[in-house]
């Protein structure tokens, strides 16, 4: 039996490790993101404290905003196209007192799907989990705070484009006009979400069509039960219109949390499109353990 190990998917909002042996989890917990730390070192000592009373110190892998200017040390970026090798070689690797450490690089392009420069950070680590079981080429769309729509092609991630939507909607609901109250009535699947679909994908202007959250408040065609559903609709019908051109017909894979992913499939579908459905943590497991793997054989 192999020796344990920890991988890491430390993103801005949090954090979730997974204690491991022989690519099975056998363990994990969830800790603060990095916008809520000020010590990763002692944050991450603290949360694994129970594995390192266990087993001793533990080398892990970790990926996401851990690796960024604002993480634990800075591990930069890689230029699509991107693959695991290539995500390897710029590895950052340093020791701690609960063992040898290693960052894995986030992923950046000059020129992304709009033409403009983008980042991702956590995200090639799922996507290349999704890769190593499915091993398709085809367009991927990854719900969240930044949700990313991501060519992947000839075992590469080609290009990729960021929508700002998951962030979007936290403040609109939270500091705008348009929502009274976030605790009530979270977004659900439902007819309002259906409308906000449709009439963010109209092809209007966005901008135009957000105050229309609280018009129809005003105007009673929809109460505040339905408000942050209507919001979500319209934030999400205006990303999935816009990524169905990167699409071409085909079959979009969504891969991401329960809940987002379950928005953005049913918006796919509901405006003409095909979504397969994976799984987040699951691909993010996949990914950061075949580095792990890889980087033990290097």
């Amino acid at each position: 039996m192999g020796e344990c190990y920890i991988l890491g998917d430390w993103g801005t909002s949090s954090a979730r490790f997974y204690l491991c042996r022989d690519r099975a989890v056998l363990d994990s917990v969830n800790g603060p993101g990095i916008k809520f730390t000020t010590d990763a070192a002692d944050v991450f000592l603290k949360t694994i404290n129970p594995w390192l009373e266990a087993h001793g110190p533990l080398p892990s892998m970790l990926c996401g905003m851990v690796g960024s200017n604002i993480g634990w040390q800075e591990a930069g970026y890689i230029e699509c196209p991107a693959n695991a090798d290539r995500l390897l070689e710029k590895k950052i690797a340093f020791s701690s007192p609960g063992g040898d450490i290693t960052i894995i690089p986030g992923v950046k392009t000059k020129k992304g799907l709009t033409g403009l420069p983008d980042m991702m950070r956590g995200e090639e680590v799922q996507i290349l989990g999704w890769a190593s079981k499915h091993g398709n080429d085809g367009l991927l769309c990854l719900p969240g705070t930044h949700t990313k729509w991501a060519y992947f092609k000839d075992g590469k991630i080609d290009n990729f484009v960021s929508s700002l939507n998951g962030e979007l909607f936290n403040i609109l609901a939270t500091h705008s006009v348009l929502i009274s109250d976030i605790s009530l009535h979270p977004p659900e699947i439902n007819a309002s979400f259906h409308r906000g679909l449709d009439i963010g994908a109209s092809g209007e202007s966005l901008n135009q069509l957000l105050f229309s959250v609280r018009s129809r408040q005003l105007n009673g065609d929809d109460g505040q039960e339905s408000a942050q559903s209507y919001l979500l609709g319209l934030l999400i019908g205006s990303d999935v219109s816009s990524g169905f051109k990167f699409a071409d017909g085909a079959v979009i894979s969504v891969i991401g949390g329960e809940g987002p992913a379950k928005f953005y499939a049913e918006a796919i579908r509901h405006l003409g499109g095909k979504a397969d459905v994976y799984d987040g943590q699951e691909e993010s497991i996949a990914g950061l353990g075949h580095l792990y793997e890889s980087a033990v054989l290097l």
